[in-house]
């Protein structure tokens, strides 16, 4: 039923907030992995755990930065664990080498959601509605920057800023996000 001041809805009147709003058409960010680096980290990460791996059979004890000393049997143990790290993070470089051979993968800003990875790794993606959003947060790390959109249902999308195949999106990622989210919970309120 219309009224002088909106649209009833099953007892609740939607009253609109503000000024007529803008439609905005999705935009898709690539953040396909880039396979180049991808290899580089296989060879980076798989040379390393051939090192340590090597360095299990050594019966001599490790000194680490001349602060820490490890007899032959400790240096056993975290050469062993070295190895499991960067056997880790080969598997990981091997998705991203897949994944880049593969579609190309993205963040998208839609018209009423974000639809992104729910991990750095991409694996899985997940949709958050911008009046679902409890939470933005910047997380920086080592001269890296990654973002994490919390929703009310508890469900995440994790991205970072090395994710972006053009650096220049990274920015403007971030400021479409922020007006889209502004426009979403402020485009109507239900009294």
């Amino acid at each position: 039923m219309f009224g002088r001041k909106g649209v009833h809805v099953a007892g609740r009147q939607a009253v609109n907030a503000g000024p007529p709003q803008i439609v905005r058409e999705p935009i898709d960010f690539d953040i396909t992995p880039h396979p180049l680096k991808m290899l580089a980290g296989i060879g980076l990460f798989g040379g390393g755990g051939w090192s340590f791996y090597g360095e299990m059979s050594e019966s001599r004890g490790l000194v680490i930065n001349h602060l820490i000393r490890l007899g032959p049997d400790a240096a056993r143990v975290f050469s062993g664990g070295m190895v499991i790290v960067a056997l880790v993070l080969v598997l990981l470089a091997i998705n991203g080498l897949v994944q880049s051979l593969g579609d190309r993968v993205y963040i998208t800003l839609d018209c009423q959601s974000v639809v992104g990875p729910t991990s750095y790794s991409g694996l899985k993606t997940t949709r958050i509605a911008y009046q679902a959003i409890s939470e933005t947060k910047i997380q920086r790390f080592s001269g890296n920057e990654f973002l994490v959109i919390f929703g009310n249902d508890r469900s995440k999308i994790k991205i970072g800023r090395g994710n972006f195949r053009n650096k220049t999106d990274w920015n403007a990622f971030k400021i479409e996000l922020n007006a889209r989210i502004k426009e979403g919970r402020a485009s109507y309120h239900w009294q």
